[in-house]
């Protein structure tokens, strides 16, 4: 199975103001996930392949928001120049701590949004509830994904207009994008990861799990060194360097 796994990492920019320390360390941990993801896809014989490109699109009025749905069509494009059978698409705070394989993905695979939060069901429509994922880490065929990428940029890429997407009420806006997609491509197989490969830092109850494969460490600067900073000893030495 020849897999892709796709990054996107712009670094935060350089600041005199009192949070450059911050954001210096931020930059590092990321560096230290994305370093750990490479060495991930090297023990696995998987492609690698890490973007800073931005297509310039202003569906949002946050520039990081944009990036967030660019990546699916960067990363169609890449896949477009080899003969993958899998793509990847993992976040760059996401931490490999086992060479544990991805598993084999016939269509679509993601972490559901609806396992762990409590307040969506109530306030999306129940057609949707099984197309609720999480963006963190998802795996694609590749005709998927294409496709994933041409509604993308139909939507946000070339109209710039949040009209056209009757969005659902999701805690993270940009994921409403493929709950949509998925809810309308039902011909597409469906597989939810487990929490190992995209283990968050509300779930972090380590003693409960036999093994993980990664951990996503999610949110803004002190977020995500304060999450770093509490993984138990034994969960920090076995980050692949």
């Amino acid at each position: 199975m020849r897999v892709l796994v796709f990054q996107h990492y712009h670094k935060l920019p350089k600041s005199t103001s009192p949070k450059t320390r911050v954001s210096r360390l931020n930059n590092l941990l990321n560096e230290r996930c994305i370093s750990s993801i490479k060495n991930y896809c090297k023990i696995n014989k998987y492609d690698y392949f890490l973007s800073d490109k931005s297509l310039g699109w202003k569906y949002f009025n946050k520039k990081f928001n944009n990036l967030v749905l660019e990546r699916y069509v960067l990363a169609a494009l890449k896949a477009a120049e080899g003969d993958y059978e899998t793509i990847a698409i993992v976040d760059h705070d996401f931490l490999a701590i086992s060479d544990e394989p991805l598993p084999y993905c016939p269509g679509f695979a993601g972490f559901h949004n609806a396992i762990y939060s409590s307040f969506t069901k109530p306030v999306v429509p129940n057609k949707y509830h099984d197309f609720l994922f999480c963006t963190g880490i998802t795996l694609w065929w590749k005709d998927h994904l294409h496709d994933f990428a041409v509604y993308l940029n139909e939507i946000a890429g070339l109209s710039g207009t949040h009209e056209k997407l009757l969005m659902t009420c999701l805690k993270v806006h940009q994921e409403s994008f493929l709950t949509h997609f998925l809810q309308a491509n039902q011909h597409i197989n469906i597989a939810r990861l487990d929490y190992r490969f995209n283990m968050k830092s509300f779930l972090r109850d380590y003693s409960k799990m036999e093994k993980h494969t990664f951990i996503h460490l999610q949110g803004h600067y002190n977020d995500k060194l304060n999450t770093y900073k509490k993984l138990p000893k034994e969960i920090k030495a076995k980050i692949l360097r």
